[in-house]
């Protein structure tokens, strides 16, 4: 069976950050170092969890979510145009 635990080295390689980055995680209270073991180690499930929310919010998606806002920005738009016109054509057949 494997570790539960992660090093300092191997969140730095997890994350392809420095080690002096890993360091200011812990830091910032990103992830917390276990207590009760020799070293600073990190829980495997904390850092799975961390690496799942960096993943999303990743260069990558957040590209993908600027697409993704220009088109719903359009369909908006249209949407708009669509309402002013029907409630344009809804009031000439109130004056009617």
């Amino acid at each position: 069976m494997g570790s539960l635990v992660y090093t300092v080295r191997e969140v730095a390689d997890l994350f392809q950050i420095s080690q002096s980055a890993v360091y200011v995680l812990r830091d910032e209270g990103k992830l917390t170092q276990l207590k009760d073991v020799p070293g600073v180690r990190f829980s495997k499930e904390e850092v799975h969890a961390l690496a799942q929310y960096n993943h999303e919010f990743s260069v990558t998606n957040y590209a993908e979510l600027v697409t993704e806002n220009a088109k719903l920005k359009e369909e908006l738009k249209s949407l708009k145009e669509s309402i002013r016109s029907a409630t344009s054509n809804m009031l000439r057949l109130m004056e009617v």
